[in-house]
């Protein structure tokens, strides 16, 4: 039999602290906004009252163009907004959830801090013999720049 713990779960009151201890700036806000009721689907006017509800960051992979050949990480803040319909019913914008499929048990979500890119390249730094890069850069370069893009329903964001 298990003894019952008399201490609380988690942290314990007067001991330290730990959190990150490196703040990155944020490059670029991104706002969602639902675009109409999800109760009644009327469309929200031009002059609704959003209000935000919720935030998460997100890395990314950013590959440049021919003038500057670079890959580089962005760091994203995505911003998202709620409305209430003349209905009554409050509308939340909410990161994109794929749908469930059979024999899969793992989730796909936006709830993630590392983007879509940004993680095929890490599959892709696996699976690659890691001296591509530096024996074919142009090679390397195309299949970084070949990476699924992130795309968005618009039904994942109302």
């Amino acid at each position: 039999m298990i003894a019952e713990s008399l201490k609380k779960a988690g942290r314990q009151v007067g001991s330290p602290g730990y959190s990150r201890n490196l703040t990155l700036p944020v490059t670029r806000t991104i706002e969602h906004r639902p675009d109409c009721c999800a109760a009644c689907r009327q469309s929200f006017a031009d002059n609704t009252d959003y209000r935000p509800w919720n935030a998460r960051f997100e890395l990314e992979l950013e590959i440049g163009n021919a003038e500057s050949p670079k890959l580089q990480i962005e760091h994203s803040r995505h911003d998202y907004f709620s409305a209430t319909c003349p209905c009554g019913h409050q509308t939340r914008a909410e990161p994109g959830r794929g749908a469930d499929e059979d024999g899969w048990s793992v989730a796909l979500s936006e709830w993630h801090l590392c983007g879509p890119r940004l993680v095929s390249f890490f599959g892709l730094s696996l699976i690659v013999p890691t001296g591509i890069a530096q024996q074919n850069p142009s090679l390397f370069a195309r299949l970084a720049g070949n990476l699924p893009q992130h795309q968005h329903h618009q039904s994942m964001h109302s």
